[in-house]
């Protein structure tokens, strides 16, 4: 739940080559609701990839209500067929080229500090390239007017296509250096805080918490069916 310097994280790496996460689940790491000294804080992470990592590979993962980011890949890399739920901010990539493709984040809450930038869905910035595309970033439920994309500072070259933002109250920033097309970018009144993402109303997430080592069952634990179903949610809520 925590450690010393409240700076826990589900995983942590530095200095690594060829990093690869692939179909792993990750659940309220750093912070506990029934725990008085465990709270939710921007330097509580489900996953945290320091800078002096090369590149890493990132797939088909499911991050759930960390303190703050679902995922820094601070190395940069490939994000890819990730999904991403209550978190106050999605993920990001920085540093080296790299790719977010087909991730799915829903529902980003307020840490207790409220920062200002709680609130972001995926973002990209500090990098020579990047292609952010095929995501969907939707379901605002933290009351701030926070941007769904962010592509920008310091980005050298990127492509921005084939996203969808929805009831997301904030613009997306994107810079003059980045091709953008044939994305749907919906400005919407934000969901009360009251209906939020409730882990126990998902039996994919309960299957993912009772699951043991090795018991990996792709039709029911990997991402796919879960984007769908959310796909599907967005447009009847």
């Amino acid at each position: 739940i925590g450690n010393n310097s409240g700076k826990s994280q589900g995983v942590f790496t530095a200095m690594l080559t060829d990093f690869v996460a692939e179909e792993n689940f990750f659940y309220r790491n750093g912070w506990h609701p029934d725990v008085a000294e465990a709270v939710r804080n921007k330097f509580n992470h489900n996953l945290y990839m320091a800078e002096n990592n090369e590149p890493a590979t990132v797939r088909r993962n499911i991050f759930v209500s960390p303190g703050s980011h679902g995922a820094q890949l601070r190395g940069g890399g490939q994000f890819d067929d990730n999904l991403i739920l209550d978190a106050p901010i999605g993920a990001f990539v920085r540093t080296n080229p790299s790719a977010m493709r087909g991730n799915t984040v829903l529902l980003s809450p307020k840490t207790p500090d409220e920062r200002a930038n709680d609130g972001i869905g995926l973002q990209a910035f500090n990098l020579p390239s990047v292609e952010m595309t095929g995501n969907l970033v939707g379901h605002l439920a933290n009351g701030s007017d926070g941007h769904p994309y962010e592509v920008r500072d310091r980005v050298g070259t990127g492509v921005f296509a084939n996203n969808v933002a929805s009831r997301w109250p904030g613009e997306s920033r994107i810079g003059d250096s980045v091709e953008v097309r044939n994305n749907r970018l919906e400005l919407n009144t934000n969901l009360d805080i009251d209906d939020r993402f409730d882990p126990d109303d998902w039996p994919l997430i309960q299957a993912n918490q009772s699951r043991g080592m090795g018991e990996w069952d792709p039709d029911l634990h990997s991402p796919d069916p879960t984007h769908a179903r959310l796909r599907a949610l967005l447009e009847t809520r």
